[in-house]
């Protein structure tokens, strides 16, 4: 019975792994292909033959592969959370001054995701350590499920307040020039 468990958390932490690495390949992807976009309408390049195929294939690995899990957790994300969160994700994401590649949807997957990797790692974590009773072992997992669904959020509210403090930071040089213009502009 051990050698299952020992097997099952193995696979949990490689599938974690994996997905920690192609979510960063994710990242990494959307900066080139906004490169290449750029370098295409500077040099003026366009294919009229274009093969699907190779189009598909030229994306990287994770891009191809964490694409359709995206999909699959934001269409879970809009059938288990209220009606009013996406709405409340999009304002704290436009508070947050609108980070590149972030979207209501896909905070709200990675709230799914964070909370299948969590529970996959507490049954990790719950293999491991052993002795412990089963009430002990269901509290254990049900906090780091709790604990991945809510990080989305906490690193979205973490930017939030960065923007307010640079905000706060940089309004009275803003509006000590806006000052200087105006009596330039009206002697």
């Amino acid at each position: 019975m051990s050698e299952v468990w020992l097997v099952l958390g193995v696979g949990c932490v490689f599938g974690c792994v994996v997905l920690i690495g192609i979510f960063f390949d994710l990242s990494q992807s959307e900066r080139r292909r906004a490169v290449r976009l750029l370098e295409s309408q500077v040099a003026g390049t366009t294919s009229e033959n274009v093969n699907l195929r190779e189009q598909h294939l030229s994306e990287t690995f994770g891009r191809r592969m964490l694409v359709p899990v995206v999909v699959g957790a934001t269409k879970v994300a809009r059938r288990i959370t209220p009606i009013d969160a996406r709405d409340r994700v999009s304002r704290k994401l436009l508070l947050a001054g609108s980070p590149s590649g972030w979207d209501a949807e896909r905070v709200l997957a990675f709230k799914i995701i964070g909370l299948g990797v969590a529970v996959a790692v507490g049954f990790f974590v719950m293999t491991v350590v052993g002795d412990l009773s089963p009430f002990i072992r269901i509290v254990l997992i049900g906090l780091l499920a709790f604990v991945g669904f809510v990080a989305p959020d906490s690193v979205l509210n973490r930017r939030v307040d960065e923007r307010q403090k640079e905000i706060l930071r940089t309004l009275s040089d803003t509006l000590d020039l806006l000052t200087i213009a105006w009596r330039q502009a009206c002697p």
